[in-house]
């Protein structure tokens, strides 16, 4: 579910509010979910280094057993969360999306030409390990039955340490993440895409399970995660293992959750052992779902832009109605259903100050011919009845 997967409450709450509530029927575009999850986890998330396809890199001039830390800060815009180590030793992993091999396979799919923009790492090239040297490539060592590169030989320079350009040389304009070899921890991602191909599944077909997206979920086996994410997911399987079902401090596997640089945020799953951890996708960095015409408004659709209390925008997508000739209006008045009740309660919204919370007796009874339980409505009338105003009416 949503919360095995690591959508935090904050982020639910945030898209509920954003939303607000309509009366009618109307699909609502996914990515307003993934952006209140996204702005939520922004903020919470503490950064780290994962690999998600590794590929080797030995450095060369490296002594063979030394290892250097580095203090990286575990959130670039909160301080008070501290500083994380990062060991660099002779050999690190980096992603092979990264290294863009001229002669390997996909130098060959696109004619030996660069893609437009890439800053990153190039045979013959220099880039930097973020937060720690400039490397350059000396050689590539290939798979003999696919030409895959599976290791890169690479030379440092020492006097680039933590940022630094000496003078009279040009500033290298890619950074890459890495992680250390023998101290990273080996972990599996589960990558999540939509569950479907298109926003309204089976609109065409009448089968919604045509749509289903056969591609939903990858699963990685060889993430390398650098060593402080492993520490913190022992820390939190050993707290949940000790106190199972605790109330004095209610935490789930999914508590734990990082943004993977450049990769997206990510949650630890509740599969997870100590010997055997595994992360969930939870929102990529920037929605990139379909970017052509699935998420452009068709020409029979508007778009409507809601501001909520901090002046943020939204988009809700609603198809336009034909209301008149031989729309089927009948229809729609039929599935409408109205109730009237009274408000026993009024108070305000715990989560959201725009809303109010009410009690309502609707003369509910169960088959028995027993009253119910009152019904939970939340309306939008804060600040404009007063309470006391609504009871009894």
């Amino acid at each position: 579910g949503i919360r095995r997967r690591g959508a935090p409450p904050a982020a639910i709450r945030l898209f509920c509010e954003r939303m607000g509530i309509s009366k009618s029927d109307s699909n609502i575009d996914f990515s307003i979910m993934e952006d209140c999850t996204r702005e939520v986890m922004d903020d919470a998330s503490p950064r780290a280094f994962a690999i998600l396809e590794p590929l080797k890199v030995t450095i060369t001039n490296w002594e063979d057993d030394k290892l250097e830390d580095f203090a990286v800060p575990r959130h670039p815009k909160r301080a008070e969360l501290g500083d994380r180590t990062v060991p660099f030793g002779k050999t690190v992993y980096i992603e092979r999306g990264d290294f863009f091999d001229l002669e390997g396979p996909e130098g060959i799919a696109n004619s030996g030409r660069l893609p437009k923009g890439f800053k990153r790492f190039l045979p013959d090239g220099k880039v930097r390990l973020k937060y720690a040297y400039v490397i350059s490539c000396n050689e590539i060592i290939r798979d003999p039955e696919t030409n895959e590169p599976v290791e890169l030989l690479c030379t440092y320079y020492p006097e680039t340490r933590a940022g630094n350009t000496p003078e009279g040389e040009a500033r290298v304009k890619g950074i890459i993440q890495w992680v250390e070899a023998s101290s990273g921890t080996k972990c599996k991602v589960m990558q999540y895409d939509r569950l479907f191909k298109t926003e309204e599944p089976g609109k065409e077909s009448g089968d919604f399970l045509d749509d289903i997206n056969e591609e939903s979920l990858t699963i990685l086996h060889n993430v390398i995660l650098e060593p402080s994410v492993g520490a913190d997911a022992v820390t939190i399987i050993d707290k949940l293992s000790n106190n199972p079902g605790s109330e004095v401090e209610k935490i789930y596997h999914s508590s734990l959750a990082y943004q993977f640089e450049r990769s997206g945020y990510f949650a630890l799953d509740s599969s997870s052992k100590v010997d055997d951890l595994v992360f969930n996708l939870v929102v990529t960095l920037r929605d990139t779902w379909d970017a052509g015409s699935a998420t452009q408004p068709k020409k029979d659709e508007n778009i409507h832009i809601n501001h909520d209390k901090e002046g943020k925008q939204t988009q809700q997508k609603q198809k336009n109605k034909n209301t008149g000739g031989n729309a089927p209006v009948l229809e729609d008045a039929r599935r409408v259903a109205l109730r009237a009740g009274t408000i026993l309660e009024a108070g305000p919204h715990p989560e959201a100050n725009s809303l109010i919370l009410c009690k309502l007796d609707c003369g509910d009874v169960n088959e028995a011919g027993e009253p119910e339980e009152p019904r939970t409505v939340v309306a939008g009338l804060a600040g404009k009845i007063p309470f006391d105003e609504l009871v009894n009416r």
